[in-house]
């Protein structure tokens, strides 16, 4: 009787879980959860990334296109030696409805200049064909054209930077052009067409 009473005592502790292993077996779930909760925000932080990448390289486009087009109307007039001046005072139209069904709106902003500034896209409502105020996205921009060398070079060149989000400050500092996407283009003269 007591050598079935022993048994019967053994296969009692060793059915369950001790406290120790539960506990072990918390930490090693947390951890693991821990672990795939930073995967998700890593992922999103790279997803909202991406969405900025590709806006700014959206907006460097047009604005690229309307330095081509100027420096093309430009050439045709013959006023090649004025385009700078031309782009600094009255801008750059940047059309800014890059593809359909998506249609954005440029909220108080005027033609993109050399210098910097900031654009605020905006939702347009596609039934009263108005701005609905929902705003997409906010970028700041610093363009540079220099002018043309004095030995007559006959290409301009333009450096576009491009930070995402609105600020209080349109100023550049030198850690804003480090962060920021830049984007570089050459307008050669094309003579008279």
């Amino acid at each position: 009787m007591n050598t079935c009473h022993r048994r019967r005592n053994r296969r009692r502790r060793r059915s369950g879980f001790t406290l120790m292993e539960v506990a072990l077996a918390v930490v090693v779930v947390g951890v693991g959860v821990l672990g795939l909760f930073a995967l998700i925000s890593g992922g999103l932080d790279s997803s909202v990334k991406a969405v900025a990448d590709t806006q700014a390289a959206f907006f460097a486009e047009a604005v690229f296109n309307g330095l081509r087009a100027k420096a093309l109307e430009a050439a045709q007039s013959n006023k090649w030696d004025n385009l700078v001046t031309d782009i600094t005072s009255a801008g750059i139209p940047v059309p800014c409805s890059p593809a359909a069904p998506l249609v954005w709106v440029a909220a108080d902003a005027p033609p993109v200049k050399v210098g910097s500034g900031t654009v605020v896209f905006k939702n347009q409502s596609l039934r009263t064909g108005g701005a609905t105020g929902i705003e997409n996205f906010a970028l700041r921009y610093k363009l540079e054209v220099p002018a043309l060398s004095p030995s007559g070079r006959r290409t301009y060149t333009a450096s576009l930077w491009v930070l995402p989000g609105q600020y209080p400050s349109i100023a550049w500092n030198a850690r804003d052009k480090a962060d920021a996407t830049m984007f570089y283009s050459e307008f050669p003269n094309m003579g008279s067409l």
